[in-house]
């Protein structure tokens, strides 16, 4: 700032901005203690971080709202769950990783990555509940199926 600057005009001017910028940091505040009350950090987000620009164009999308918490529009599945809830629809047959980790796609929340998904699936195979059906070097990887109970339908 400079002595020009010192003029009531100015300081009203700065004092204006100053307010903006405070009310943004509470809306981004408030952002972040909704992610935080839903479990959520920013290790447990898909893609690696919750993104501070991401949060600020959340906070600056509706400037006239109060900085009052919005809803979420779906909570977070833990990976265990998504990667469970995928296997299931998983072919008999077999699959590959890749397969099983498109299969967790959830669209605000996007896939778990692959080196989870590989973790989890080496867990899976050491407690039985997945076999490896090919053992293959690559790329790709292995072909691996699912050890679940069979789906029963009507009994009668």
């Amino acid at each position: 700032m400079n002595l020009s600057d010192l003029s009531v005009e100015g300081l009203t001017q700065l004092e204006a901005r100053l307010a903006a910028d405070l009310e943004m940091v509470k809306r981004v505040k408030a952002l972040v203690v909704e992610y935080q009350n839903m479990g959520v950090s920013s290790a447990g987000v898909p893609g690696g971080l919750v993104s501070a620009t991401g949060l600020v164009a959340q906070a600056a999308a509706a400037p006239g709202v109060p900085s009052a918490p919005a809803t979420p529009a779906s909570p977070l599945k833990p990976n265990e769950e998504r990667l469970t809830e995928a296997l299931a629809t998983m072919s008999a047959a077999g699959f590959i990783l890749d397969n099983l980790r498109r299969a967790t796609y959830c669209a605000p929340h996007g896939c778990v990555d692959k080196d989870t998904v590989k973790s989890w699936i080496k867990s899976m195979v050491r407690k039985g509940k997945v076999r490896v059906v090919e053992t293959r070097t690559g790329r790709i990887g292995s072909l691996y199926a699912a050890v679940l109970p069979a789906a029963t339908g009507a009994e009668g």
